[in-house]
């Protein structure tokens, strides 16, 4: 292998195995990297040098009992095998155990290559040298953001969506299925469906990898179809097409379609605005492709031609949450945690504000910041909503979050307050104001049985101070 090397994940509990291996390489003439002063729990590609990774043909992944068992949510192997995946370099599993046959097929899919060697069977080992040639592999796309550093976990909503896509399906209703977080801009959707797709189950069950497009507001003057165009051209691309002579938006559609069918894939659009957009990414892959979609816009999600089987509505942290982000380290100081409740109260437990709150809490200053950073962060979170707003509907809007506290409103106040001068509103065009305004995630609730209404807290400060 000129220029490349083989390179074999262990545990520390292998590593006589794998100086067997290695050693039998060696004196085949194979080039293997050997780790020197290696980690104590063993070697892992995943923890290379960039340099190194780039040099490596082959990884040879170690199948014994340290990773056959209950506890093999231990992440070692797996992100081993996912940089392999990602990297285009050929995955062999070696089976060090005999006692291991039928059990270790319960490993992910992505480990158990049919191309596997039995360690234990001496004409098994001969094989080993063969399927070591320089070889061609597709790289998996994986193409989610990383998780931010300071992520906390919502559980509750973390786990809905998860379920949903691990899901077994049936002849008549296949899965994977369809998924859905709705929610105001700024509450964690993106942040959440990354989190989803770097959990260890999701990639093992969307072996084939994780496609990822963030379709945004459609900018103004720009045609809708060269607007997606090159969105769905980007996917091709990554599944291995090259799109240089389909140029139409109708033509990449029908070509993204075709690849991903019989793929197992997780395909994520995030960040949709119109359910025009996101129909051209639901086309393919039946049964095969699970979809996770992140809205602001309930309409988005409400026609025909859309099947979502799972909405899950993001709210704002709650309150041990929002104390968990803004927590740099974990203090058992009550007055400390009273600080940071304080402080996760005044960001209204707004996530992008808690974020750039996270270094304040010894600052004097900390309330002028978080207004002059609430501000900032509405006008370019926030305002984009608010824009679908017609000038008499902002202002409407805007008058309700000044003239009442927080809290629940009665309908009947805010008719009072709408139908006067200057707004005019009939109950008509209050009912549809009401619901555009939900639609588009800008009320917390509408209880039309209780008849009251209420904003997020966070929305109704920017507007009152806009």
């Amino acid at each position: 292998m000129q220029n490349s090397f083989a390179f074999i994940t262990y545990r520390h509990e292998d590593v006589n195995l794998a100086k067997e291996v290695c050693d039998y390489l060696t004196e085949k003439k194979f080039s293997v990297w050997q780790v020197e002063n290696g980690d104590p729990e063993g070697a892992f590609l995943s923890r290379m040098d960039k340099d190194i990774i780039k040099n490596i043909n082959c990884l040879i992944i170690l199948i014994t009992r340290s990773i056959c068992n209950p506890d093999w949510q231990s992440p070692w192997a797996r992100d081993d095998t996912n940089l392999a995946r990602r990297e285009g370099i050929c995955l062999l599993p070696v089976i060090g155990d005999q006692t291991l046959k039928g059990l270790w097929q319960e490993l992910p899919k992505s480990l158990t290559n049919p191309l596997y060697i039995e360690w234990y069977v001496e004409e098994d080992r001969a094989r080993l040298t063969s399927h070591l040639q320089p070889c061609q592999v597709s790289r998996v796309p994986i193409m989610m953001p990383a998780k931010p550093a300071n992520f906390v976990q919502r559980d509750t909503a973390f786990t809905v969506v998860k379920k949903a896509l691990l899901r077994t399906g049936t002849e008549s209703d296949p899965a994977p299925l369809s998924a859905a977080l709705l929610g105001t801009g700024g509450f964690g959707k993106t942040c959440l469906a990354t989190a989803i797709c770097h959990d260890s189950e999701i990639q093992d069950r969307f072996h084939d990898g994780i496609l990822w497009v963030t379709v945004g507001k459609e900018p103004k003057g720009l045609p809708p179809d060269e607007f997606l165009l090159s969105k769905v051209q980007e996917l091709i691309q990554i599944l291995g097409s090259n799109t240089t002579e389909t140029t139409t938006l109708e033509t990449v559609v029908v070509l993204l379609e075709q690849l991903l069918d019989k793929k197992n894939v997780l395909l994520v659009v995030d960040d949709v605005w119109t359910s025009r957009d996101l129909t051209h990414f639901l086309k393919g892959g039946r049964g095969t492709v699970g979809r996770l979609i992140t809205t602001r816009n309930g309409h988005v999600l409400d026609t025909s031609d859309i099947k979502v089987d799972v909405i899950q509505q993001v709210e704002l942290m709650q309150e041990n949450e929002a104390v968990q982000l803004l927590a740099t380290a974990s203090s058992n100081d009550p007055q400390v945690t009273e600080q940071l409740k304080r402080l996760a109260r005044q960001c209204d437990y707004w996530p992008p504000l808690l974020v750039q709150a996270s270094g304040w809490l010894e600052m004097a200053d900390s309330e002028e910041n978080i207004v002059e950073h609430r501000k900032k962060l509405a006008a370019s979170i926030l305002d984009p909503s608010m824009e679908l707003l017609s000038d008499r509907e902002y202002g409407a809007f805007r008058a309700l979050a000044i003239s009442f506290p927080a809290g629940p409103i009665p309908l009947a106040d805010l008719y009072s307050l709408w139908s006067s001068d200057p707004w005019r509103l009939n109950k008509v065009d209050v009912g549809e104001l009401l619901f555009k305004l939900l639609d588009h995630s800008l009320l917390q609730h509408l209880n039309v049985a209780s008849a009251v209404v209420q904003l997020h807290d966070v929305v109704r400060t920017h507007l009152a101070t806009a």
